[in-house]
């Protein structure tokens, strides 16, 4: 569509929609709008709540059922309500103590003014309760009633990224930026991995917990299967995410995976540059604008950002969305990124004086012994690992015992850790990042959980239990043990 068949959807959706039912019927059929036009005013109308078909008779939403309301103590099946924790249009979201499993959940109740919108919402959570990743929130099972479902989840104790940009009155330090797009790039990735698109991606659906610094993405297409173009959805709920739509799904084109990546690349800019780049004074005045204006590069709002972050950024908000990197490509060029940025940090001035001490040691070394001693050695390489995939950031136990490494098999699967006997070829995992330093005793191991706070160096023992943080610090870089 052109920018003059735009101007022209947008006044006639800014007439039709003031007024009164049967002029605006008498107005969409007398505008001489061509049928793909005519389309978008529809849909600009239906999103707005004020669509009236040809014939006049109202489509906008029906009032869905009240939500009963729970205090805290009452019961949900196994689940004793705690307190509430939110509310909005989609429903609203309880603390509660799982009685069986004597752990604490959160449990999302939804309206359910359809069959069918209840059908979509357990369906979705099922595939999202397939989802293993340790920046997913996890679903654990979903409960139906009369007048609602509800979606009992993981309980995450922190803020969300909304709120972490607002006390941040502005744009994030580079490598908080760069760690938080990593992590939602990664849960993106592992769920385009199994054909399943988020279609909701934005700060209020990431969660910062507390305890160790992950973010969590949550609501895995819920929202969407309440808010698609149907029963279930209002404006409300549906204008607070059109900031957040890629431009096919402004054009009334179904979510892809690379929708997913453009509202990634919103959240990147968001972040690295303090403001969105299709901010408007309206939800729907920005849809417009992601669907006909380029985007400011962020470099222009911030001249230090890393150029290659900026590329980044500037590929994920491609119009086309054949021509947006996957999940998993984000992820590979958000590492490169960091690792570039933790290479240029590293203090020059101490490594020059080493290389001088070291270039005078081996002159004096020579000097004193200047006949080479000649050393017979014999080497056997032994063969650790064999797993398809790719192995990284190895290291022996001092005993030589053991080995520990990142794999991952293939790229689009999360990388795990993984401990090796190496006598025996028994094998273990851990949910621990590398890189790894072994302690002397041979039987924990050191690491760092990097977090939007601050880095914490943690150990752990080769089982994965008794983990502990050593101590923390703006930023952690190499670290190994003392003998």
């Amino acid at each position: 569509m052109t920018d003059e068949q735009w101007a022209t959807v947008w006044e006639v959706f800014n007439s039709a929609q003031t007024m009164p039912a049967g002029e605006r019927s008498r107005l969409l059929r007398s505008a001489g709008l061509d049928s793909g036009m005519l389309e978008e005013v529809r849909a600009l109308l239906e999103l707005s709540g004020r669509y009236v078909s040809a014939d006049g008779a109202s489509s906008a939403v029906a009032p869905r059922q009240e939500l009963p309301r729970f205090a805290a103590g009452e019961e949900l099946g196994r689940y004793i309500i705690i307190s509430l924790i939110g509310e909005g249009g989609f429903g609203r979201v309880y603390a509660a103590r799982d009685k069986q499993l004597r752990r604490d959940v959160a449990i999302k109740v939804l309206n359910q003014s359809s069959t069918e919108s209840a059908g979509k919402v357990l369906e979705e959570a099922r595939a999202a309760s397939a989802l293993n990743h340790p920046n997913i929130l996890t679903v654990h099972e979903t409960l139906l009633e009369g007048s609602y479902v509800a979606i009992v989840m993981e309980l995450v104790d922190g803020p969300s990224l909304r709120q972490v940009l607002a006390e941040a009155k502005g744009r994030l330090p580079l490598e908080h930026t760069l760690r938080a797009g990593r992590q939602i790039a990664e849960a993106l990735r592992e769920a385009h991995g199994v054909h399943i698109v988020h279609r909701d991606v934005k700060p209020e659906n990431v969660l910062l917990r507390r305890k160790d610094g992950y973010l969590k993405l949550v609501d895995f297409g819920l929202a969407s299967g309440l808010n698609s173009r149907g029963n279930a959805a209002d404006h409300g709920e549906f204008a607070g995410t059109m900031r957040y739509l890629a431009p096919e799904q402004i054009a009334g084109e179904p979510a892809t995976a690379a929708s997913d990546v453009f509202a990634l690349g919103l959240v990147l800019y968001e972040m690295a540059a303090g403001v969105h780049p299709f901010g408007r004074h309206s939800p729907i005045d920005s849809a417009l604008a992601i669907a006909s204006v380029e985007p400011v590069p962020p470099i222009r709002h911030v001249r230090t950002l890393p150029r290659d972050l900026n590329r980044l950024i500037v590929e994920s908000l491609h119009k086309n969305p054949g021509l947006r990197p996957a999940a998993a490509e984000v992820v590979r060029r958000l590492e490169k990124i960091q690792d570039g940025l933790a290479t240029r940090r590293l203090p020059r001035l101490p490594l020059l004086i080493a290389g001088v001490l070291v270039c005078a040691l081996l002159f004096f070394g020579w000097q004193r012994f200047p006949r080479p001693v000649k050393l017979q050695l014999r080497m056997q390489a032994r063969l650790l690992s064999g797993q398809p995939g790719r192995e990284s950031a190895a290291a022996i136990s001092p005993d030589g015992k053991y080995a520990v490494y990142s794999w991952q098999k293939r790229e689009s699967d999360a990388t795990v850790t993984v401990v090796r006997e190496i006598e025996t070829e028994r094998v273990t995992t851990l949910d621990i990042p590398g890189p790894y330093a072994w302690l002397p005793d041979g039987q924990h191991i050191g690491f760092v959980r990097r977090t939007a706070e601050a880095d914490r160096l943690c150990t752990v023992k080769l089982d994965g239990s008794e983990e502990a943080i050593i101590l923390e610090a703006r930023q952690i870089g190499q670290f190994a043990w003392s003998p």
